[in-house]
């Protein structure tokens, strides 16, 4: 809060888009070279732009049966917004 009673909120909070932001909200006009959010992966942070696939944030490693590719730290960072559906809140 600031003195005056206003609230401040950081703007670069790093909200995780859905995957299916880009097309649900593009002008049809660019929906065909609009990025494609990926869900193959728990906690996919991967999109394709055209025939490129890319990584949102960090990288992944191999999987193993029944083990996570994301790192512990990244475990720790993003499972309790993961928890919350990604929101804002």
């Amino acid at each position: 809060m600031t003195p005056d009673g206003l609230r401040v909120i950081d703007s670069d909070t790093h909200v995780i888009e859905p995957p299916d932001l880009w097309q649900r909200y593009i002008d049809p006009a660019y929906r065909h070279v609009a990025p494609v959010g990926l869900t193959d992966l728990p906690r996919d942070m991967r999109v394709r732009v055209k025939s490129h696939v890319l990584l949102r944030l960090g990288s992944v490693r191999p999987m193993r049966d029944g083990d996570s590719p994301w790192s512990t730290e990244q475990d720790r960072l993003y499972g309790p917004a993961e928890a919350r559906g990604w929101g804002p809140a």
